[in-house]
């Protein structure tokens, strides 16, 4: 940074585009693009050159990241002005901002910056068009099914116990699947990975997409299925063979469903040294 600048900077320190794998620098970098053009497209016109945003790489900065301590990326740091009007003398020291704490959606760092470092602008999001279609088809596919259902329906029919069941059932396998991580860190559903395709696993035990919690929710309701099926439903076939094969095929797809979450924790860590059948 220059010893003579009258104006500050927002640096972003990440290891994202270079060949350092960072699934965290990767998530946070469109985000970190949405805070820049928020801030030019919704900062006071009287301040919009008041702040300028930047992006450090560790293979391009290395000197950079070493003299400021970066152990941990990606981490943003503010510069405040060393010179003119709004320099402020020992206020002048470099800020982090600690993402785990703030999280990684831009809607998270502008509230920082609004809080902690006294600027002024909200988060702009352009309109997710595809988004939108999507929601709106799903919705209207519900309603035109409760339309055509719902008036042929009594409510005898409908089991409040089994219902209040289920519920509970989602809730734990969200829970145990990491859904408030994903929630409360503010983390993206999926990415596009190198090259370009979708990544839906991140590679790292300490984090997860959005994706993960759906799929670890999907094989623990079925491995839980698989055992409700084998306590209580088999023992009720009184067909003794039919009751073997059912027991074969339901212990089967059991272990295929317990494979492949040891083959997903392989994929998180390589290292992971356990497998059953794959």
């Amino acid at each position: 940074m220059s010893k003579d600048r009258t104006f500050p900077v927002m640096v972003l320190f990440t290891a994202y585009g270079g060949s350092f794998p960072c699934n965290p620098c990767e998530a946070f970098a469109p985000e970190y693009q949405v805070v820049a053009d928020s801030w030019r497209r919704l900062a006071p016109a009287a301040e919009k050159d008041r702040l300028f945003f930047m992006v450090a790489t560790v293979e391009n900065t290395r000197s950079a990241f070493e003299r400021l301590g970066v152990q941990s990326v990606p981490v943003p740091y503010h510069f405040p002005p060393n010179s003119g009007s709004q320099a402020k003398g020992n206020a002048n020291k470099p800020q982090s901002v600690d993402l785990n704490k703030v999280g990684l959606q831009a809607e998270s760092l502008v509230k920082f910056m609004n809080q902690k470092l006294g600027y002024t602008f909200k988060t702009y999001r352009p309109i997710n068009w595809r988004r939108l279609s999507i929601i709106g088809l799903v919705v209207s596919f519900v309603i035109t099914v409760a339309v055509i259902l719902l008036p042929r329906l009594s409510w005898r029919s409908f089991s409040f116990k089994g219902l209040g069941s289920s519920v509970v059932i989602v809730v734990t396998l969200m829970m145990c699947s990491g859904f408030m991580f994903v929630r409360i860190k503010g983390i993206p559903y999926m990415i596009a990975g190198r090259s370009g395709q979708p990544e839906f696993i991140a590679g790292q035990f300490q984090h997860q997409w959005g994706i993960e919690t759906q799929i670890v929710a999907s094989v623990y309701a079925l491995c839980g299925a698989c055992i409700v099926a084998l306590v209580h439903r088999i023992p009720k076939i009184d067909n003794q063979i039919r009751q073997s094969v059912t027991a074969v095929v339901v212990m089967a797809l059991f272990m295929a469903a317990y494979s492949a979450m040891m083959a997903f924790l392989r994929i998180k860590n390589p290292a992971y040294p356990y497998r059953l059948l794959f």
